[in-house]
């Protein structure tokens, strides 16, 4: 149960308007944890657009494929169940993306995709090596290293909030729940 209201777009305040706006033009519902930071307006505001711009750069499956390693490393129910179905349509398979919390046995993932999760594996732990940076320097420029370390980093935040506030999968995520 959320230790936050679960606020919706009432237009008392022009900013969360907007970032609920925003929403409606993609032709989708303000997410839980959209809804638990509207109670900062300003913040759900700064939020949005923080990750907008992360999201918005590199390739979506493995944009989607760090971000399950996280929740599976945060224990995330609320950031699997949200982007299971984003991995399988950026063209993630399933087997892929069942295979990503054992994916140093797997024999699925190339070295760039090995690359990412060992770094996200290392800031997890706030132990990225110089080992583990220079094979991510191997496969991406400057701009693609700092933009797998901000995503991770995000990915990060929104399970420390989610947690925090106590926000609950929504019931239409529910299916995509990891499986033990």
């Amino acid at each position: 149960m959320s230790r936050v209201p679960l606020l919706d777009a009432d237009g008392a305040d022009p900013s969360l308007a907007q970032v609920f706006e925003r929403f409606a033009k993609e032709g989708r519902e303000p997410i839980a944890l959209y809804r638990a930071l509207a109670n900062a307006p300003q913040l759900l505001e700064a939020y949005s657009s923080l990750a907008r711009a992360v999201r918005a750069e590199g390739d979506p499956g493995l944009r989607e494929m760090l971000t399950l390693r996280v929740a599976v490393l945060t224990d995330s129910d609320y950031e699997w169940s949200h982007h299971y179905r984003l991995a399988i349509r950026a063209g993630v398979t399933e087997e892929k993306v069942e295979a990503i919390p054992d994916w140093r046995v797997s024999d699925l993932f190339d070295s760039t995709e090995r690359a990412v999760l060992a770094c996200i594996d290392e800031l997890h732990e706030n132990a990225v090596t110089d080992a583990t940076f220079a094979e991510l320097s191997r496969h991406f420029d400057t701009a693609g290293v700092v933009w797998v370390i901000a995503l991770g980093s995000l990915y990060e935040l929104v399970e420390r909030m989610v947690q925090a506030l106590g926000v609950p999968v929504e019931p239409s995520y529910q299916p995509y729940l990891r499986s033990e």
